[in-house]
């Protein structure tokens, strides 16, 4: 692990697995796992805390880093995906905005007046299943809290569910 990594990191599914096990043991210490180890261009990093727990567990890594500020995807204060925009000037937005408020909903990064995490989350399910209906939505969602791919593979799938639910709903209405 090191906080350098290449520009494009893969693991197969042995590490994909012992990367799981690693955030559930660094979150059942009580440690957010959204401060304390990410999965990223620079490859994975942890918090200093994070590092001593792994020290713990696996054997010494490096020493961590203070904070993960800067590093990968910001999920402070909830995700908005890149291409989200606002639609007209009544506060409406596109898809990639309402699905980025849903999964930020959902994940407790962000608080939105009206919004469930439960309800988010069935949002993000139906919409994911319309598209995906054999990829795990919980783990994805799980995922998305420390590994940037998870979090853009959710909002792509969700994106591309909520649209094509939409769309068959407009054809129903018009027929």
């Amino acid at each position: 692990m090191t906080k350098e990594g290449t520009p494009s990191i893969r693991l197969n599914e042995h590490g994909l697995m012992m990367l799981r096990m690693l955030a559930k043991d660094i979150e059942a210490s009580g440690l957010r796992i959204e401060d304390h180890i990410r999965w990223c261009q620079q490859g994975i990093v942890l918090s200093t805390e994070a590092a001593k727990i792994v020290a713990d567990t696996v054997g010494p890594v490096y020493p961590g880093n203070e904070t993960l500020q800067g590093i990968g995807l910001d999920r402070t204060g909830g995700f908005v995906h890149p291409l989200s925009a606002p639609v007209g000037t009544e506060g409406h937005v596109n898809s990639w905005a309402a699905i980025s408020i849903h999964v930020s909903v959902a994940n407790g990064w962000q608080v939105v007046d009206g919004e469930t995490q439960s309800a988010s989350r069935g949002l993000i399910h139906e919409s994911v299943n319309a598209v995906a209906p054999n990829v795990s939505v919980d783990e994805l969602l799980y995922e998305s809290r420390y590994s940037d791919a998870a979090l853009l593979k959710l909002i792509v799938l969700a994106v591309d569910g909520l649209q094509l639910i939409v769309e068959k709903a407009f054809k129903a209405q018009n027929s």
